[in-house]
């Protein structure tokens, strides 16, 4: 707590204490209502002004930060406060769990009741999904292995070789022969009449 000094009318010397935050207040008037306005003539007047300025605005918020601080301090120093906010904080506790017990009562006999699924019944579909696209990935996976041996197989053992055909049957293969050559094809055209 800081002392004040002031003489009375007799000229004896009397201490008077004031208080953190009469101190605090104190100084953000002083910032706000003298030296704020005082830096905003200067700096119309003046090009000094714009320093001056940002002093007192920074002045400014300082003491009104230390007034904020001093009004908290005193708040949470406060008894009354205290038992409010433990008071306050049961009772939201309690509400908590009021909520808690309602819930669980109403869902509880209310979801089976209209056929929703529960919360394990649906982590296991989405187990049942995440392998089925396992299942899915891998059999991807082995068709393009399937497709990149067949790209390296020779160009004559895959033209001889079974291709299934779309029929009824799927035991039914066809084997396609390819006739030759184009070269081929010219010598069949003229072996013709021989």
């Amino acid at each position: 707590m800081a002392k004040q000094n002031s003489v009375s009318a007799n000229g004896t010397a009397k201490t008077t204490a004031t208080s953190p935050i009469a101190t605090q207040l104190l100084k953000f008037v002083q910032a706000t209502l003298l030296e704020l306005p005082a830096a905003t003539v200067k700096r119309l007047v003046s090009s000094d002004g714009e320093r001056a300025m940002y002093e007192a605005g920074w002045k400014a918020y300082d003491a009104l930060v230390g007034v904020s601080n001093e009004v908290t301090n005193r708040l949470y120093g406060s008894e009354a406060f205290g038992s409010a906010a433990s008071r306050m904080i049961d009772a939201t506790v309690r509400w908590q769990r009021f909520q808690n017990a309602v819930a669980g009562a109403f869902f509880g006999s209310l979801w089976p009741a209209i056929g929703l699924p529960t919360a394990s019944e649906i982590e296991s579909v989405r187990e049942e999904v995440r392998a089925m696209r396992g299942e899915l990935a891998a059999q991807r996976a082995e068709e393009a292995a399937m497709r990149a041996l067949e790209a390296r197989r020779p160009t004559r053992e895959r033209i001889t070789s079974p291709v299934m055909t779309p029929s009824a049957n799927p035991a039914v293969h066809q084997v396609a022969v390819w006739s030759g050559w184009p070269i081929s094809e010219a010598r069949e055209a003229n072996d013709v009449g021989n």
